[in-house]
């Protein structure tokens, strides 16, 4: 007799087992399913397959589980060695892990042709530019069952209606402001380096051919910009009146842009009739790319390209494309990728949002927003203000990508031009010979 929970948070079931001779199973074809991070979600999905599956039988190898004090990378070398050995898994969970070195090495197995291949979800419509964004080379390496959206927005009374800028155009918008407006909220030195690395380090690092342009005059314009912004705010910064000057910044014209998640997209009527109060730019960050903003998975998955069951691992993964999935609760705050998900989730934005009573009806209520103290209530989003969103959504061609290894490098470097010990040329070509050396150690 036992006692368990399937899931953290569920209650408590009593059950009794079994015992059944081993040559009484039928055999199973294992897959293994790796990763650094095994949330209780997919964990739960393994147990149902598993039960329902005649042919295969999922088993989760945690490489967290490696991981100590003394070294935060155990997992990850862990999983090198089992490639190197031959016991690659044949999923992996992405995160974490250095993709871009599978991709390269021809470890992953193409996800589009499998969609492709399948003769439900080939029929299926998805938000193409969010795989285009995580292709390599024409090809998918990632299933991505939802993402998100990362911008800067601001005012079109004071950006003017566009969807990109340089640090050129910034620059000369900055130069009219009036005394005490700034063009970023409580931005240091340092965070404007991270976040330009956030946005921008696809532009300094192509992930395709491996070459490097950290020494390029767009790096070397963003690094002249930070070194005009505060090393760091003084405690006097934070006074009693902080949160109502916060509230009403981008009202009041006091700060100009902020950064913009978007995952649920009623909930972000709050940044655009809440914070901003009129039509807003969806600007992204200041690059001569001319895409300052990025779609992000959620959570992405691979199937190893050495696979011997990749059609019993592909069961296991097309069913986060399904529509029991994409119709599911746990894509309640993020963006699904099927279509059809896709806009009945945008769709929401333009009613007013509402709960359930008892007896089944929809009861609605008002949004709000505070400022300065006082409730405003927030209309839904127009038909206009929602095409227009959608229509940038929909223009973005970039993927997030993030390397610690070069963060690393350049905050190692950039003091000594923040201090006035180099010139800004000169710490470019560091940082650049630096990185491309560690990119093609990689």
């Amino acid at each position: 007799l036992g006692v368990f929970s399937e899931e953290y948070g569920e209650e408590l079931k009593a059950g009794i087992f079994t015992y059944v001779d081993p040559k009484d199973i039928p055999d199973k074809a294992v897959i293994v399913l790796g990763g650094s991070y095994v949330s209780n979600d997919i964990k739960k999905r393994a147990i149902e397959f598993n039960r329902s599956s005649e042919e295969y039988r999922i088993v989760i190898k945690d490489y967290d589980s490696y991981n100590s004090y003394e070294d935060y990378n155990a997992g990850v070398t862990q999983l090198n060695n089992d490639i190197i050995s031959g016991s690659m898994p044949d999923i992996l969970i992405t995160s974490g892990l250095p993709m871009q070195n599978y991709i390269s090495k021809g470890l992953l197995a193409d996800i589009g042709k499998l969609i492709e291949e399948d003769e439900e979800l080939s029929q299926v419509e998805f938000v193409q530019n969010v795989f285009d964004a995580y292709s390599v080379n024409d090809k998918l390496y990632y299933l991505i069952p939802s993402f998100q959206v990362s911008t800067m927005v601001g005012k079109v009374s004071m950006l003017g209606d566009r969807t990109s800028w340089t640090m050129e155009d910034m620059m000369q918008l900055e130069s009219t402001l009036p005394e005490g407006t700034v063009m970023f909220g409580e931005m240091t030195r340092d965070n404007f380096i991270r976040t330009m690395m956030e946005y921008c380090a696809g532009d300094f690092v192509d992930v395709e051919t491996g070459k490097c342009d950290f020494d390029s005059q767009n790096f070397i314009a963003m690094m002249e910009y930070a070194k005009t912004l505060p090393e760091e705010f003084g405690e006097d910064y934070y006074g009693e009146d902080y949160w109502a000057n916060y509230q009403s910044q981008y009202r009041e014209n006091r700060t100009i842009v902020c950064n913009a998640y978007i995952g649920r997209i009623s909930e972000f009527n709050r940044t655009l009739n809440g914070m901003f109060g009129e039509d807003i730019s969806y600007v992204g960050f200041p690059t001569e790319s001319g895409m300052g903003s990025y779609v992000q998975a959620d959570r992405s998955y691979a199937i190893s390209a050495r696979s011997g069951n990749i059609e019993g691992a592909w069961e296991f993964m097309r069913y986060y494309l399904t529509d029991e999935y994409q119709s599911s609760d746990n894509l309640r705050w993020t963006l699904p990728i099927r279509k059809d998900y896709f806009m009945k989730n945008a769709e929401e934005a333009m009613q007013k949002p509402y709960w359930t009573d008892e007896d089944g009806n929809k009861q609605e209520y008002d949004d709000t927003y505070y400022i300065n103290g006082e409730e405003i209530p927030l209309s839904p989003m127009t038909r206009e203000q929602l095409d227009k969103l959608l229509n940038f959504i929909f223009s973005i061609d970039k993927c997030y990508y993030n390397d610690e290894d070069i963060m690393t490098i350049i905050n190692e470097e950039m003091p000594s031009f923040f201090t006035g010990q180099k010139s800004a040329q000169d710490v470019a070509k560091v940082i650049q010979s630096r990185a491309q050396i560690y990119v093609n150690e990689k």
